[in-house]
């Protein structure tokens, strides 16, 4: 009875694969099943395969979840009728605040939402015992679709500071505070698929700010354009993927400053675009790692392209990672439910992000501190400005921490977008 068969969404991948590390440290055989394809496509047969088994199955619950089952006409699953079927096998772990139908007829639901790591993994082990699953020396361990690949995701659980910007009532912008430090901004020389133009390495240190935890969405640009016009008009709509969650994009490098110093105005607190060091240090999060969440990347983390373009000579994974999907357009801001150790989400990939920066080749000359590092003609049109971190159409080594590119501040493109920095008052001493 130690075997677990693990069933959840792959926007919910990072919690089944710390569930996975949980019991898998413990001693129990983990197989794993996402519920890849249309909404609820396989449900059913996924579940209800895994409960007539002998071992035990956990259900990821999230709304994700509960989507995919609401759209599979067979759930809930047939236990009723069928009495080989039982649920009292099935372990329900509520990993998001949601509200489960009470059609389903699940058993007592392991809440670990808001918990610390140690907690959740407590309650877990806790359940599972207390349902007769003991654990094992076993030390096998396999997960489909999760593993048979040379990397595995640990998901871990911080405590992160920030405030909201209350737009309206049911619109705000997420905003995280990021901690003063230092870092080495740059790629190091032996780093895969590096650019000469993420070199030379250099210690850079940075004061406390605050950098939004998505970038900015369609739903917050338009309400921003219909504020007061500072130096420039705004267009609602510039997008050419419609979503009110996905990134807004097709706007230029001037466009996001008017948008910053709109809502600078309507809020009385001073938000610009991030500096280029603000940036790399905020997607960094601490680590030094091509990603933030290791050494390579998968396209359930992250929005990219992850098949190979044979005429452009591109790869669709990188390192030893897995290949791919290629979307073709973005995705919500919020759709892979991954943050760093600074609270951001969707730093790797989906849009490029605009930064105050002109464009320079590399390192050379570069401040060791924090300000945006701009010329005599700071508003020059014709001066390259700084895009950040990859986007959907384009290949895992331009997602990378410190892969870095540019763009004329006047052009908009349907993959470059931006968030916002907020710098708190500095009080004098």
């Amino acid at each position: 009875m130690n075997d677990v068969f693990i069933s959840y969404t792959s926007a919910d991948r990072p919690w089944a694969e710390w569930i996975a590390w949980v019991l898998e440290e413990n001693g129990y055989t983990i197989t794993a099943q996402a519920l890849d394809g249309r909404p609820g496509e396989n449900l059913v047969n996924n579940v209800q395969q895994a409960i007539s088994q002998p071992g035990f199955t956990v259900l990821v619950l999230s709304e994700n979840y509960i989507t995919a089952a609401d759209a599979e006409p067979n759930w809930p699953l047939p236990s009723q009728q069928d009495p080989t079927l039982t649920l009292s096998r099935v372990l329900p772990i509520r990993v998001e605040t949601c509200q489960l139908p009470k059609s389903w007829g699940l058993p007592e639901v392991v809440n670990i939402v808001d918990q610390s790591e140690t907690e959740a993994e407590q309650a877990i082990l806790d359940s599972l015992q207390g349902r007769g699953v003991q654990d094992t020396d076993s030390d096998s361990f396999s997960i489909e679709q999760i593993q048979n690949q040379p990397w595995k995701l640990r998901r871990q659980l911080y405590t992160v500071y920030g405030f909201k910007e209350q737009l309206t009532e049911a619109l705000s912008i997420e905003m995280m505070q990021i901690p003063a430090g230092s870092f080495m901004m740059g790629s190091p020389e032996d780093e895969l698929e590096r650019d000469i133009g993420e070199g030379p390495q250099h210690q850079v240190d940075t004061p406390t700010f605050f950098m939004g935890k998505y970038p900015i969405t369609q739903a917050q640009w338009r309400f921003v354009a219909e504020l007061p016009q500072v130096n420039r008009e705004l267009k609602p709509n510039p997008s050419g993927f419609e979503g009110e969650r996905n990134p807004v994009e097709k706007v230029s490098w001037f466009e996001a400053v008017e948008f910053c110093d709109r809502l600078s105005l309507h809020t009385g607190r001073p938000y610009r675009l991030p500096a280029e060091v603000e940036w790399e240090y905020a997607c960094r999060a601490g680590t030094t790692t091509p990603f933030h969440f290791g050494e390579t990347i998968s396209t359930d983390l992250a929005n990219y392209r992850g098949t190979d373009w044979k005429e452009m000579g591109g790869s669709g994974s990188y390192d030893r990672g897995p290949k791919g999907e290629y979307r073709e357009k973005t995705t919500p801001v919020d759709f892979f439910g991954v943050a760093n150790a600074f609270g951001l989400c969707a730093m790797h990939g989906n849009v490029w992000e605009w930064c105050q920066d002109q464009w320079h080749d590399n390192y050379e000359g570069a401040s060791t501190d924090s300000i945006a590092w701009l010329d005599e003609k700071s508003d020059d049109e014709k001066v390259e400005r700084v895009i950040r971190g990859g986007s959907w159409d384009f290949y895992p080594r331009s997602c990378r921490s410190a892969s870095r590119s540019n763009s004329l501040p006047r052009e908009f493109e349907n993959d470059i977008g931006f968030r916002v920095v907020c710098i708190p008052p500095r009080t004098l001493e």
